[in-house]
């Protein structure tokens, strides 16, 4: 009796609460093993060889960041992706409705995760859209100044 009580309660938390926490304490550790294995690798190797450059060993061991660009193209995939889902849940939540076959909590779930989805995309290809002003104003520039020397 108590648990068919706190079920609606639990089960909000638990997905609201529980899980962000869950993602956020994973990452950390993932983080803070690679640190503890680069760490390590460190000091084998000046243990081993007392003449090697630090700086340089680092450098070599970083995995190369992606370009501007191909972040670019990333926001733009993932805001198309999320904003044709949400319209697609959208739309599919509006034919279900017509059918009138659909209970009102399923609509719900479709309309909330419709609307959702939709306005992250948007949102991710406005950030899209204002990254790419600024790198053609960074282009524009050194296009510029490299024509005055």
């Amino acid at each position: 009796m108590i648990v068919e009580e706190l079920t609606p309660i639990l089960i909000p938390l638990g997905v609201c609460v529980a899980l962000p926490i869950m993602i956020v304490w994973l990452v950390v550790r993932h983080k803070t093993n690679e640190t503890n294995k680069r760490t390590e690798i460190i000091l084998a190797a000046i243990e081993k060889n007392s003449e090697i450059d630090v700086e340089d060993f680092f450098k070599k061991m970083t995995p190369p960041r992606k370009a501007y660009k191909e972040r670019l193209q990333t926001r733009l995939l993932w805001g198309s992706i999320l904003a044709a889902a949400g319209l697609a849940l959208l739309g599919l939540g509006l034919y279900l409705d017509y059918l009138g076959g659909a209970s009102n909590d399923k609509l719900t779930g479709f309309f909330m995760f419709g609307i959702i989805s939709f306005f992250v995309g948007v949102a991710i290809l406005i950030v899209y859209a204002i990254c790419r002003k600024d790198l053609a104003k960074e282009l524009e520039n050194k296009d510029g100044s490299e024509e005055k020397e």
